[in-house]
């Protein structure tokens, strides 16, 4: 069992010091549907060398845990949109406190995607009312008193890993563990989560990670479909869908 690389990646201050090819996403137009049923199934990909994006006008920043607080509650507001009806019909249950923990956990990770400026973002994506606009300038003051750089720049999109053991029981590898990508859904289907997969494996690979990995719920096709099929990723040996009732 190693952890000299997990020790080493989790030491770092910013893991985008040597990919800032990475800075900046180029939004492809237009988007697709894709529905169906399943359960979890867990994959990962063997790294090999990171894809690379254009400029665009979303920008990714790396941070660590903890986040700031209002940034924080929204990814936690990203997270439930996306994801919350998902959890609530399956055997796992909506716990937002454990969502919050794994949020707030030392080791946590991320990469957080930001749009033009609030002001700008809100009149252009989305019909919201004044509390929300509110809440978007609180945000905004409280990112500036805290020394953040996203200034006026709306949340897109973030995703959360850590660097690990790929099995709490027999541990043989060192992985980038990818917890999640959520994306607003004015940003979905067009390039922001093939550019994140894509920095996260530029990162496992700088570090000498031998896997990336995650875990999908296996009813959530249009994930299954990205990773699969899009990303080449591959079902892993230790996946709950290889045993009975997984």
């Amino acid at each position: 069992e190693t952890r000299d690389n997990i020790v080493a990646a989790n030491a770092a201050t910013n893991l985008l010091e040597e990919i800032e090819c990475f800075s900046t996403i180029q939004i492809k137009q237009g988007r697709k549907k894709f529905d169906g049923t399943g359960k979890n199934t867990r994959c990962n990909k063997q790294l090999s060398s990171p894809d690379a994006s254009e400029n665009s006008q979303l920008q990714i920043d790396f941070c660590r845990s903890p986040l700031p607080k209002l940034l924080f509650e929204e990814c936690i507001d990203l997270f439930e949109r996306n994801m919350g009806l998902m959890y609530e019909n399956s055997s796992w249950g909506l716990n937002l406190k454990e969502k919050k923990d794994e949020i707030n956990h030392k080791d946590a990770r991320f990469l957080i995607v930001t749009g033009p400026p609030c002001d700008e973002t809100i009149k252009e994506f989305a019909q919201i009312d004044e509390q929300v606009v509110s809440d978007k300038a609180a945000m905004t003051k409280d990112l500036n008193q805290q020394g953040d750089t996203y200034g006026r720049r709306c949340l897109v999109a973030f995703a959360h890993f850590r660097f690990e053991l790929d099995d709490e029981e027999f541990p043989t590898d060192e992985v980038l563990y990818l917890y999640e990508i959520q994306i607003d859904k004015d940003f979905q289907r067009c390039g922001v989560g093939h550019s994140l997969v894509s920095m996260m494996e530029a990162i496992a690979i700088k570090y000498e990670m031998k896997k990336v990995m995650l875990t999908v719920f296996k009813s959530n096709n249009l994930a299954m479909n990205f990773y699969l099929n899009k990303m080449d990723y591959i079902i892993d040996d230790c996946s709950p869908s290889n045993y009975e009732d997984g």
